[in-house]
């Protein structure tokens, strides 16, 4: 191939073939890297942002659940019942924020986020007879709702709130061993691709080499 080249054009298509080459190696590369990037942001944006969103509900339900309690255990403080009352009320809305935003980056098609939902709607439900309950002056029936009522519900609502932590964490591992598998079929392909690059160009510089010495030992051997 590079007999019948001058020097100069034999140099210019064996090296250009090798930048070419290195050229694509670096594209593929930078691509493929991309790519693992957007595979781990969807994974930060949606699977560990709902886990995040999962213990942020399970938290606000227990501020709330405890709050209730603490003034059925001690009607009588007035004072400190109305700061519970109004942390009972911050942390329900906190509740409903939290949920909302789960629902709308929870990355699975189980529905589970909506039996979840469902669950703190009915378990909310339960409240306000308490909190009235307890505004009339009665702490005995006040307690018998939450042993009987709320109670039963919150533990609906955490069974349900555990099987969606378990699904994410399922799905959270599937994708982040899918994404070190890519990785390494990535390194491989990307080693593979270099070593054959060298080859070739030890064997386009052996090409040229020869296709230059060669005549110059003839010329040699003329003389």
């Amino acid at each position: 191939m590079f007999k019948n080249m001058k020097v100069k054009k034999s140099l210019i298509v064996g090296f250009g073939v090798t930048i070419l080459i290195a050229t694509a190696i670096l594209i593929l590369a930078v691509s493929m890297i991309g790519s693992q990037r957007s595979a781990y942001t969807e994974i930060i944006e949606h699977e560990i942002r709902a886990s995040e969103l999962i213990t942020e509900c399970r938290m606000y339900a227990n501020i709330a659940a405890r709050n209730v309690r603490d003034m059925t255990l001690d009607p009588k403080n007035s004072s400190q019942n109305q700061d519970r009352e109004e942390r009972v009320d911050a942390a329900l809305n906190n509740l409903d924020s939290a949920l909302e935003e789960l629902e709308a980056v929870y990355p699975l098609s189980d529905g589970k986020v909506a039996e979840y939902a469902q669950s703190v709607k009915n378990w909310k439900n339960e409240l306000p007879p308490i909190q009235q309950a307890l505004r009339d002056g009665d702490p005995t029936e006040a307690a018998e709702l939450i042993v009987e009522k709320c109670s039963p519900t919150l533990n609906d609502m955490v069974a349900v709130s555990d099987e969606i932590a378990a699904h994410l964490e399922e799905q959270k591992n599937a994708t982040v061993e899918k994404q070190q598998k890519n990785t390494t079929y990535i390194t491989l392909a990307v080693i593979g691709v270099m070593f054959l690059n060298v080859i070739l160009t030890l064997y386009i510089a052996t090409k040229i080499i020869r296709s230059i010495t060669e005549p110059v030992e003839q010329a040699h051997n003329a003389l």
